[in-house]
């Protein structure tokens, strides 16, 4: 079929910092929102006329919902910033070679971030006054892909129970991570982490797998000389 051109939006909401409601706590905070699709088509001009070969619709929000935000640093005596990100996505795409078929992949995108940062904070130890850096940080990103086809010719592909189309395969990707940073009057730098990231199938032969990863890094830093 022929197509035309839709709207495409983004809105953004900034100073909403200033509302009484976070009693001087937050520093700057926006909201953001923005609606994109595009359509693309592929053909062939020779001799005996025009062939059709790929047309891809796509569209979605990106960011459905996306929220920043800073902190007041003498408040919480360091340095705090959070942001979340929601992402909802859609592409349907028909080829001459798949006849009446239409392929559909829907994608879901959601990642949250989280870093609270305490610099040049100091304490005694044997004698020396040392200058440290406290670093706490945390990711937690999701991703759903599903792929379904629907066939024009087949009313049953996406009616009833195939109101979304017949499933053909999908996956779901999950990470979780938290990490601390300790820097020791420059000389020792410390990093702790936990890391859980796990991939589910649907509708593929393997069912997936996930990983558990703990890690200690720590750096020396020694120099002298005559």
């Amino acid at each position: 079929g022929k197509f035309l051109p839709s709207i495409n939006w983004n809105l953004r909401w900034e100073g909403i910092e200033k509302w009484d409601l976070w009693g001087g706590l937050v520093k700057r905070m926006s909201i953001e929102h923005a609606y994109n699709s595009t359509y693309v088509e592929n053909s062939q001009v020779t001799d005996i006329g025009r062939a059709m070969g790929t047309q891809t619709v796509q569209s979605g929000f990106s960011p459905l919902f996306g929220l920043s935000a800073s902190f007041d640093e003498k408040l919480l005596k360091g340095v705090l910033t959070a942001s979340i990100k929601w992402s909802q996505t859609t592409s349907y795409s028909a080829t001459a070679a798949s006849g009446a078929v239409i392929s559909m992949q829907n994608t879901t995108d959601i990642t949250a971030q989280a870093s609270y940062v305490l610099k040049g904070f100091s304490f005694p130890l044997f004698g020396l006054n040392l200058k440290n850096d406290l670093e706490f940080a945390f990711l937690f990103t999701f991703k759903d892909n599903g792929t379904a086809t629907y066939d024009v010719l087949d009313r049953g592909s996406f009616t009833g129970d195939n109101a979304d189309g017949r499933v053909l395969k999908g996956n779901t990707q999950i990470i979780v991570e938290p990490r601390v940073r300790y820097n020791l009057s420059q000389l020792i730098t410390s990093s702790f982490f936990f890391r859980y990231e796990g991939t589910f199938n649907e509708g593929a032969a393997q069912p997936g797998y996930h990983t558990v990863q703990v890690g200690l890094d720590i750096m020396m830093n020694i120099s002298g000389g005559r």
